[in-house]
C-alpha cells in the first residue's frame, strides 16, 4: 500500500501561503488552489481564556482567537480558498442575522435528529441538526467569511453598552454573548459537524449551501479542475465528542469524506466516472494507490483534525488523532513539552499557533507535479519538472553506464530515476575475464 503525499514545502514558502507572500517565482503548484472547510467548535469551554493575547487585540477567549483567525484568513487569502462551519446556534429572532438554526432549537446541543445513512464504506452517524454551513467555499467570499471574526456588530444589533472591540468577533462570538441572543453550545458534535461537511460536499444541504464541486466561486459552474483541486476540511475542536456513541464516529464520517461522492451531471446518481472515489484495496478508506491508480480519482478530499487547548498527551490526543487518521492525514513532527514526536492531529493553545496549523495545513494541501504520468498539479503538463529522456548514466569507479531519466511512482513519484543498466563489477583473473578486453572489476585497467 502507498500513501498518496504531497511533499512537504520549505519554511520560508510555508510562512507565506496563508499570507498571499509566496517568494520568488509563481509555484507552479499554486495554479489551483486548495479549498477548506473550517469547522470552529461553539461549544462553552471555548469561551475560556487562552492566557495570551490574540493579534486582533480581542478579549482573551478560545472563541475570540478563533475569530482573530477567521479575519486574518479573509484578510490574507493568497494560495487558498475557506469556507466556514460551526456548531449550531441561536440568535436573538428579533435581529438580522447571517443565518438561521432552522429546525433545531437546542442551540446545537446534540440536535433533535441522530441519523446514520450508508456511507462509502461507513455508515454516517451524527446529529443532523448540530452544525451549520455559515460561509461558502468561494474565493469570492472572503468579505463574508471576514465578517463573522471582524470585530464589528453588523448582523446582530448593536445591544447598548457593548463595543466591538472588547467582545472580540463579530458573529463567532454571538454565541457567548446572550444580550444578543446567543447561547453557547454545551456539547461537542463533532461527528455531527463532519456529518453536515460531508452533506455541504456532497451537494445535499439545497440550494443555499451548493456543494463547491457544482458552484465554483459561486459562477453556478461544476469546478473546472474537480478531479484535481484538494478539497479539505478542518475542525477545530477544544473537546471531545459528546453527542454520538460508539467507535470513532468522527474519524468513521472523515472517511467518508475521503470516499466522497458527488452527482456532477445531476442525473440523480453517483454512478458515472468522475462522480466517485473508491476504497480499491478494502481498507476502508479512499486515500491510497493501488497498483498505480488513485483510490482518489475523483476527488482529493482530506480531513484535518486541531486539538485547541492542549499540547499532545492530553486527553484529547487520542480523539484528535483518530480522526486525522479517519481524514487520511499523514505523520508530521509536532513540538510537546517532551520533544518531538510524529502526529497526525494538530495543536495549539492560543490564536498564533492556530495560525501557524493553518498555515502548516495549507502548505501540506499545495498541488506539487509528481513523476508517475498524472498532471499532479493542473497546469496542462505531465511530468515537466523531471526532466524525462534526458541522458544520464551511473558510475562505479572506472565504470560507467548511460541511461535516460524515467519515472518510477511506485518506488518514489517525487523523484526520477535513471534507468541505465546496473553495474556488476566481476573478478578479471578468471579464464573468461582474463583477455576479454573489458574492465571488469571497474578499476580503470583492463585484463590481467
Amino acid at each position: 500500500m502507498i500513501k498518496r503525499r504531497h511533499p512537504r514545502l520549505p519554511w520560508a514558502v510555508i510562512a507565506g501561503l496563508v499570507a498571499g507572500t509566496i517568494p520568488g517565482a509563481a509555484l507552479a503548484q499554486t495554479i489551483v488552489k486548495p479549498e477548506f472547510m473550517f469547522i470552529v467548535d461553539t461549544s462553552g469551554s471555548m469561551g475560556a481564556a487562552t492566557g495570551s493575547a490574540n493579534s486582533c487585540g480581542y478579549t482573551d477567549r478560545r472563541i475570540n482567537a478563533a475569530a482573530c483567525v477567521v479575519r486574518n484568513i479573509a484578510d490574507s487569502i493568497g494560495d487558498a480558498v475557506f469556507g466556514l462551519e460551526t456548531f449550531s446556534f441561536n440568535c436573538n429572532p428579533g435581529t438580522t442575522c447571517h443565518y438561521t438554526s432552522g429546525t433545531n432549537s437546542s442551540c446545537g446541543n446534540c440536535g433533535a435528529t441522530t441519523v446514520t445513512v450508508p456511507g462509502y464504506p461507513f455508515p454516517f452517524a451524527g446529529c443532523i441538526d448540530s452544525a451549520q454551513v455559515n460561509v461558502n467555499i468561494a474565493e469570492s467570499n472572503s468579505y463574508e467569511l471576514r465578517t463573522w471574526g471582524d470585530g464589528r456588530w453588523t448582523s446582530c444589533n448593536n445591544p447598548s453598552g457593548l463595543t466591538a472591540p472588547t467582545l472580540g468577533g463579530n458573529e463567532l462570538s454571538n454565541a457567548f454573548n446572550t444580550a444578543c441572543g446567543g447561547l453557547a453550545v454545551s456539547n461537542t458534535p463533532l461527528a455531527g459537524s463532519m456529518h453536515v461537511a460531508w452533506r455541504y460536499l456532497a451537494n445535499q444541504l439545497g440550494a443555499a449551501r451548493p456543494s463547491p464541486y457544482v458552484n465554483f466561486n459561486n459562477t453556478g459552474r461544476i469546478d473546472p479542475y474537480a478531479r484535481c483541486r484538494p478539497v479539505n476540511v478542518i475542525l477545530m475542536s477544544d473537546g471531545g465528542e459528546t453527542c454520538v456513541a460508539g467507535s470513532n464516529p468522527a474519524a468513521n464520517n472523515a472517511r467518508n469524506i475521503g470516499c466522497l461522492r458527488v452527482d456532477l451531471n445531476g442525473d440523480g446518481d453517483t454512478t458515472d466516472p468522475g462522480e466517485f472515489n473508491r476504497d480499491l484495496n478494502g481498507d476502508g478508506d479512499c486515500y491510497d494507490v493501488v497498483a498505480g491508480v488513485s483510490e482518489q480519482s475523483s476527488f482529493r478530499t482530506r480531513s484535518y483534525s486541531m486539538f485547541f487547548g492542549a499540547r499532545p498527551g492530553a486527553a484529547g490526543e487520542a480523539n484528535t488523532e483518530n480522526i486525522a487518521t479517519g481524514g487520511g492525514i499523514d505523520l508530521h513532527p509536532v513540538s510537546t513539552t517532551a520533544g518531538v514526536r510524529n502526529l497526525r492531529g494538530y495543536y495549539a493553545t492560543n490564536e498564533s499557533e492556530v495560525s501557524q496549523a493553518i498555515n502548516d495545513i495549507v502548505a501540506d494541501s499545495q498541488l506539487v507535479e509528481l513523476c508517475n504520468g498524472i498532471d499532479d498539479d493542473c497546469d496542462g503538463l505531465i511530468d515537466e519538472d523531471f526532466n524525462l529522456g534526458a541522458a544520464c548514466q551511473i558510475t562505479d569507479r572506472a565504470c560507467v553506464s548511460r541511461g535516460t531519466l524515467e519515472c518510477r511512482p511506485l518506488v518514489d513519484a517525487t523523484r526520477a530515476f535513471c534507468n541505465a543498466a546496473p553495474i556488476t563489477p566481476a573478478a578479471e583473473n578468471t579464464a573468461a575475464t582474463c583477455r576479454d578486453g573489458v574492465d571488469n572489476d571497474c578499476d580503470g585497467a583492463t585484463d590481467c
